[in-house]
C-alpha cells in the first residue's frame, strides 16, 4: 500500500508531514485529509479570536508529488462587529 503525506497550511504557516500514513488509495487519503481539517476546525477556529481563516491539507505521494489539496475556509460575519 502507498504512503501518503499530509502537509497542513494554516494561513502563512506550513507544517510538513515527515512521517506519512499508509493507506489503501487516494480516496482514503482524501477522506483522511477532510477528517483532519474538520478536526482542526473544531479545535482551532472557535477559540483563537480570528474572524476568518483558511486551512488547507496538501496530500503528497511518497515521491513528493502533490496529489490533491483540500481547503476549508471560515469567515465570521456578525451583524454587529462590536459584539
Amino acid at each position: 500500500m502507498p504512503r501518503y503525506f499530509f502537509d497542513l497550511i494554516d494561513g502563512a504557516d506550513a507544517f510538513p508531514d515527515g512521517e506519512g500514513t499508509v493507506l489503501p488509495g487516494l480516496k482514503s487519503a482524501r477522506d483522511e485529509a477532510c477528517e483532519a481539517l474538520l478536526g482542526l476546525a473544531r479545535d482551532k477556529i472557535p477559540f483563537d479570536g480570528l474572524r476568518s481563516r483558511m486551512l488547507s491539507m496538501v496530500v503528497r505521494s511518497q515521491d513528493g508529488g502533490r496529489l490533491l489539496t483540500v481547503t476549508l475556509n471560515y469567515a465570521e460575519e456578525p451583524a454587529d462587529w462590536s459584539a
